[in-house]
């Protein structure tokens, strides 16, 4: 089940805006959910919107597909219940399908980004405990194999090579859980747009920024061809850098040794989400 939260003052939709698939709004005044057919939701300001395309269930078809990359946000119910979940789903469900996943692709590696959507009822360490039982400290055997849940986990706080990372789940987490790679991403939300060509841009904080050892670009609220253009950007080495609110060339070595293939110590994310999708029916054209 897709999900969109919305905060109470979230109500409007000029574009009409559709879903296509399963999918579910919720907010504090409402909740409307569909099942594979169309439905069109009143009152939704997309720009506000968070969209994840992401759940327990449809998981392992994406990981078959190739999708080696999951941002997960974690959340918990308005209740005492102390059990970690995905924003709509198990948590246990989740790992077990990327586990399961290295039977059929052993030498595979999964990298998942943990980060707090709304946890509620949990102190700092109630939810390092529950991670860690989830993951590092999980003894459940895994079908088809005589290991545990825990073999699959990386569990060594720094970047990994891809030749320590094959068969494992590698944890980036936006918060310091206890476990896995910390890894403070820069808040990139205020860039809106983006070029290239022309310089026409909302100043340096939409190109890639370096924390540590690692360059992000996380440009959600482009539009669509801003986004691409900036994914392609940061790929190729085409944009400079932002470290320490300073701007640095393309060609500086601050910039290049992220291309250094030799360089173990250094990681580029390269974000492709979205959050504005006033071309949410063909986000792919």
């Amino acid at each position: 089940m897709n999900e969109i939260n919305l905060e109470d003052s979230d109500y409007s939709n000029p574009d009409s805006c559709q879903f296509k698939g399963d999918a579910s709004v919720k907010s504090s005044h409402c909740y409307l959910s569909c099942k594979r057919d169309i439905e069109i939701y009143d009152n939704i300001e997309w720009e506000k919107a968070r969209y994840y395309d992401l759940d327990a269930d449809n998981k392992r078809e994406q990981l078959l597909l190739g999708i080696r990359y999951l941002d997960i946000r974690l959340a918990t119910p308005k209740t005492i219940d102390r059990d970690l979940y995905v924003s709509h789903g198990d948590l246990d469900i989740l790992f077990v399908k990327d586990i399961t996943i290295f039977s059929e692709h052993p030498k595979e590696t999964i990298i998942i980004h943990l980060g707090n959507e709304r946890i509620v009822n949990m102190n700092d360490k109630q939810l390092r405990d529950a991670i860690n039982n989830k993951t590092i400290l999980n003894t459940d055997k895994v079908i088809n194999t005589n290991k545990t849940a825990s073999d699959f986990i990386y569990n060594v706080n720094k970047i990994p090579t891809l030749k320590d990372a094959q068969g494992k789940i590698v944890l980036f987490t936006r918060k310091n859980f206890g476990v896995g790679v910390n890894v403070r991403i820069p808040n990139m939300g205020d860039c809106r747009e983006y070029s290239n060509s022309n310089d026409e841009r909302d100043g340096d904080i939409c190109l890639p920024h370096v924390v540590g050892n690692i360059r992000v670009q996380d440009d959600y609220n482009f539009e669509k061809d801003d986004k691409w253009q900036i994914i392609y950007d940061t790929l190729k080495g085409n944009v400079g850098t932002m470290y320490d609110n300073t701007y640095y060339d393309k060609d500086d070595d601050l910039t290049t040794k992220f291309f250094d293939r030799n360089n173990e110590n250094v990681l580029t994310i390269n974000f492709m989400n979205m959050a504005r999708v006033s071309h949410f029916l063909n986000p792919m054209d």
